[in-house]
């Protein structure tokens, strides 16, 4: 417990009077001083006689939060508050918030949020309740007990476990061509529709329009098999970003091996090339993904052994146990990435390593008449000192400004990169 800013004020005015009135033997002035230190000093005991009594006139229900999320999710709970007080509280938590967080007299309700961007176990046993004199000398806190204990997974532990369910049978069996449930341009009809502006002539149903005197267009089942080709760079700045990183590559892989399509892969770390596939089986890339995200990230690995069935562990440890890594130049590599026809190339980065390499390889890309796009996911200004922050931004702007001059796009989310590929050509598996 304190004094405000406007407390350590008064008192400094409070002495300033009765030293003055002292030095010209004016009573009133010092009986003033004195009567405002003792105010204040009245103010403070009473402040302090509520405050050890706040733990018992406030109730909070429930009485402690436990879950486990991953990072980046966002958690949030009501929050009953119930306070006997006659002062007006402000509550805190030591991580997570509850807005404003006032509390008067009576029932409260607040809502409770907690949105981390960095896995770990977050445990407390208590919240803080703030209060404030009404003339806002005196500042003090009262502990109430309050308990949580949150287990919060990396990113890219959610994601693993999707690939791991996708591999145990749930995902696609062949790489062949096959008919997909989405309409769209292809060549096996769907079905027919009444004409809306911007439809193609070139599926107009003419025999349907005839029929029934109004214009009809056909649809058709898109062609869901296809290949792309993925390079990864694997750094990142600080842990955050990492783990938002290595998700979204894994993500990636997964939701293209969902639609069917044939992978390449390459990883990059460092400018070196750490691991380069070609032509792999949806369910191979997304084992391939697996383990380059897992190689070098223990805590994810643990974190995988704490959610899984055991019926998992076995496959788990064959993944890791079979890793296949090597170690070259990009320039050894970069044709191949043209050569094998595939229909696009998702660049996945966190721009930690020199952009060279992305600018020769997208402009490569355009060269070869192949789709290309920049996947960026991670904000690492967010999380280091403002320095670091200004040359983290100052280059993520140069460099997209030059990717913006060779026409590649620059994708922030998945989805964003995945619109990119739907208009790819169809690439035959081969």
């Amino acid at each position: 417990m304190g004094l405000t800013e406007r407390g350590r004020r008064v008192a400094a005015a409070a002495v300033l009077v009765s030293l003055f009135g002292g030095f010209v033997r004016d009573v009133f002035l010092v009986a003033l001083g004195v009567l405002a230190a003792a105010f204040l000093v009245y103010s403070y005991v009473r402040l302090g006689r509520e405050l050890d009594e706040a733990s018992s006139l406030i109730q909070l229900s429930p009485e402690r939060f436990e879950a486990s999320f991953t990072a980046g999710e966002e958690y949030s709970s009501e929050l009953s508050v119930v306070s006997d007080s006659g002062r007006l509280y402000r509550l805190s938590f030591p991580v997570g918030s509850v807005g404003d967080g006032l509390v008067g007299v009576g029932a409260n309700t607040l809502s409770y949020v907690f949105k981390p961007d960095l896995s770990a176990n977050y445990v407390f046993e208590e919240a803080k309740a703030e209060a404030i004199d009404p003339y806002g000398l005196l500042r003090g806190e009262a502990a109430l007990d309050f308990k949580v204990s949150f287990k919060v997974f990396p990113r890219v532990v959610s994601v693993a476990v999707e690939a791991l369910t996708y591999l145990e049978g749930r995902g696609i069996q062949g790489a062949g061509e096959q008919t997909s449930s989405t309409k769209g341009n292809g060549y096996e009809y769907a079905d027919s529709r009444e004409y809306v502006p911007g439809d193609s002539f070139r599926k107009m149903d003419w025999k349907a329009t005839a029929r029934l005197g109004k214009l009809i267009v056909k649809e058709y089942y898109t062609e869901s098999s296809g290949a792309v080709h993925i390079l990864y760079e694997n750094r990142a700045p600080d842990p955050v970003s990492s783990d938002v990183l290595s998700a979204a590559y894994l993500q990636a892989v997964l939701s293209f091996a969902e639609r069917g399509w044939v992978m390449g892969l390459t990883v990059l770390d460092g400018g070196k090339v750490s691991a380069h596939h070609v032509d792999l089986h949806p369910s191979v890339a997304v084992t391939r993904a697996l383990q380059h995200v897992l190689d070098d990230n223990v805590g994810a690995v643990r974190s995988l052994y704490a959610v899984l069935d055991p019926v998992y562990m076995s496959r788990l440890r064959g993944f890791l146990d079979s890793a296949v890594r090597s170690n070259g130049e990009l320039a050894e590599v970069k044709d191949e990435l043209f050569k094998q026809a595939y229909g696009g190339l998702l660049y996945v980065t966190c721009l930690a390593d020199s952009p060279m390499n992305m600018l020769e390889v997208c402009h490569a890309a355009r060269l070869s008449g192949t789709r290309v796009a920049v996947m960026e996911p991670c904000r690492p200004w967010r999380y280091g000192g403002l320095e670091d922050a200004y040359t983290a931004l100052d280059k993520y702007d140069r460099v997209n400004r030059g990717l913006e001059k060779q026409g590649v796009p620059v994708a922030v989310g998945l989805e964003e990169a995945l619109d990119v590929f739907r208009e790819a050509p169809m690439v035959a598996a081969r």
